[in-house]
């Protein structure tokens, strides 16, 4: 079974705030009665790089749970970047860095808020199919996704 919320599209505030709480209770819920791996991509990817130190591809060997650093990397165009200091990143390099990081790891639930933003029309569809990879046939994940 696969349950999977991939995204809320221009719905009203109040719409938005409903729909987010609901799947904060989601979470909450599966948290507390199964012992789960949940993991969260920021909204604000420009605060990254006081939280991160290094390079790119010293943060993504240490993150990487699956072995899929070479195939993130390649999808989500960050060969380029993968030398360059975490804070010397633009904004759609972070936004991208940012999935990956998420992407990388192993987790029952991924949350990914506004995986949009900073990102041309190539990279976005690009980052939906980075972000839909990563749900599992005859699991119960949790895929969520803001971009209200």
């Amino acid at each position: 079974m696969c349950f999977h919320i991939l995204s809320v599209f221009a719905m009203p505030l109040l719409g938005c705030l409903i729909i987010s709480l609901l799947f904060i209770c989601i979470f909450l819920l599966k948290s507390c009665l199964f012992h789960t791996q949940a993991i969260i991509k920021p909204q604000y990817v420009d605060h990254i790089p006081r939280a991160v130190q290094g390079n790119v591809g010293q943060v993504l060997d240490q993150k990487d749970e699956r072995d899929k650093k070479a195939e993130l990397c390649r999808d989500l165009e960050l060969n380029q970047v993968i030398d360059r200091n975490v804070g010397d990143l633009s904004g759609g390099e972070l936004q991208r860095f940012a999935i990956a990081v998420v992407a990388i790891q192993n987790a029952e639930i991924y949350m990914f808020d506004e995986p949009s933003s900073y990102l041309d029309v190539k990279q976005r569809l690009k980052a939906a199919q980075v972000i839909r990879s990563l749900l599992r046939p005859n699991r119960f994940d949790l895929l969520f996704s803001f971009l209200c």
